[in-house]
């Protein structure tokens, strides 16, 4: 089975995706592996995102400035109860059911929906039970490249799928991957300029490349990479307006929307020609575009399968989560 390139792979990201042999073997054992892990009763993990966005590339060389700095996070996934600290921003929360806390340092729990303890919108933050259910519900994930490695000193086999088009909206728009997009990209600024306007989604393409490590003997999965990418597209409002954003109180003025944009053509001949794709700690080397394309980088290890203990909440954790007294 060949899978035809869009003119966004074919020209921005990976030529010779088409040209990429499936590995049925290799996809047999990922979804075990998904499907083992999946089932886990807790996990413990380790996290690193970082966002390569447009806006941001903008942002930085206007100040002169490196690139965006890289989040670390931590936690425990344990029946209903995830905990995610992010220790670069001394922040922390816990999610149980339908609701969640949040504090900030060894301040006092607060309930809050989509923010933190300090009332900033939550970003993404890692979930492996809902990025395992997500990977199962994928219908193909087709594993292009298979090979064997080593992870703190133990063999494992790493297994490089590529996915887009809906299979890569969905893990995205689920949360189990971040969103290029969410806030740190002009998109986001427009959502929120258009406040009560409808704004029309575009179905732009996005492609998720991911690396599995898998222990060979346990099936369990010890690590996740992933690097997603969405082509930068102009936003419609219903109407036909146009976002105009003034950024830095009075310096430059962004529009979006109002016009069609400029379609990317196909070059299937040339994409043929290329060279098969080198990787690099199980991602395909891609060439990037700087002026056109949201990336989001994402590095999770995974351990203590099945024997992670949920931390430990005092009463007022307990309470606002709706969770009996400790006994």
């Amino acid at each position: 089975m060949s899978i035809r390139p869009s003119a966004f792979l074919a020209l921005i990201l990976w030529p010779a995706l088409a040209a990429q042999e499936r590995l049925p073997e290799a996809e047999a054992l990922l979804r075990e592996a998904i499907a083992a892990n999946a089932n886990l009763p807790s996990v413990a993990f380790q996290a690193k995102h970082r966002p390569d966005t447009t806006m941001l590339r903008q942002m930085a060389a206007q100040r002169a400035g490196g690139a965006a700095p890289e989040t670390e996070l931590r936690g425990v996934a344990s029946g209903d109860l995830l905990q995610v600290s992010n220790t670069t921003q001394g922040e922390e929360l816990i999610t149980h059911g339908r609701r969640t806390i949040a504090r900030e340092g060894a301040g006092e729990w607060c309930l809050r929906r989509g923010r933190t303890a300090g009332g900033a919108p939550q970003l993404w933050y890692p979930d492996p039970a809902l990025l395992f259910s997500a990977l199962a519900q994928v219908k193909a994930l087709p594993v292009v490249q298979r090979a064997g490695g080593s992870l703190d000193d133990r063999p494992v086999e790493i297994l490089t799928v590529t996915l887009e088009g809906d299979a890569a909206r969905e893990l995205i728009f689920a949360g189990a991957l971040p969103d290029p997009r969410e806030g740190f990209s002009f998109s986001s600024v427009v959502l929120r300029a258009a406040g009560g306007v409808r704004v029309q989604m575009p179905k732009e393409d996005r492609v998720v490349d991911l690396a599995f490590f898998v222990d060979p003997v346990t099936r369990n999965l010890m690590r996740v990479r992933a690097r997603v990418a969405a082509r930068s597209q102009g936003f419609a409002l219903a109407g036909g307006g146009a976002a105009v954003v003034q950024v830095g109180g009075g310096g430059q003025v962004l529009q979006f929307g109002g016009r069609p944009q400029p379609e990317a053509e196909e070059d299937e001949e040339a994409a043929a020609t290329q060279p098969s794709p080198a990787f690099e700690d199980g991602l395909p080397v891609r060439k990037v575009d700087p002026a056109a394309t949201d990336y989001a980088h994402v590095d999770v290890r995974l351990a203590e399968h099945g024997t992670a203990k949920a931390p430990e909440l005092d009463a007022k954790a307990r309470a606002l989560l709706g969770l009996p007294a400790a006994r």
